[in-house]
């Protein structure tokens, strides 16, 4: 199924639970993620065959979508072509529509938050040029654009004047 996408989905993973375990422990993991209750009532329970999927993007919920687990199979037990195979192809290229619908209508993906800067640590650009002091990238000194204010030391013994 991932390869329809392109390198747009990169993993699907779909698993069955007994109704124990899945409402026990996938609750704990559903909330954790923060997705809504009325969500995690049609994850957690069957409903016949229809299961429900949750398609995450940065780790984060952005669609449930209505799955199915049953396995095509291009010619039965007796060696005669399974009659059920172009159906559940149909339901395969339905799933990926679907899909596909919701890869489309989603914004790009936020980039990841700048790293910050440990002290003495240069911030070199695509040219090989610290930003912060002017090195380059072959320098072994510390940067000093990004060393940590220190505060005032204190000393230990204050004086104290009596009248």
């Amino acid at each position: 199924m991932a390869e329809r996408f392109a390198g747009r989905l990169h993993v699907i993973v779909a698993g069955e639970w007994q109704q124990e375990d899945r409402e026990l422990e996938g609750e704990a993991a559903l909330r954790a993620l923060g997705v809504a209750p009325e969500a995690r009532r049609r994850l957690l329970r069957d409903e016949g065959k229809r299961r429900f999927a949750l398609l995450l993007r940065q780790k984060q919920p952005v669609a449930v979508i209505e799955v199915f687990f049953e396995e095509r199979a291009q010619t039965g037990l007796d060696g005669r072509p399974d009659p059920r195979a172009a159906e559940i192809a149909a339901r395969e290229d339905e799933v990926a529509r679907k899909i596909d619908e919701v890869l489309v209508r989603l914004p790009p993906p936020a980039p990841p938050p700048p790293r910050t800067l440990q002290p003495g640590e240069h911030d070199f650009s695509p040219q090989g040029l610290c930003r912060l002091c002017g090195q380059g990238s072959s320098t072994l000194m510390a940067c000093p654009g990004t060393k940590r204010e220190e505060a005032p030391r204190r000393d230990r013994f204050e004086l104290i004047e009596l009248d």
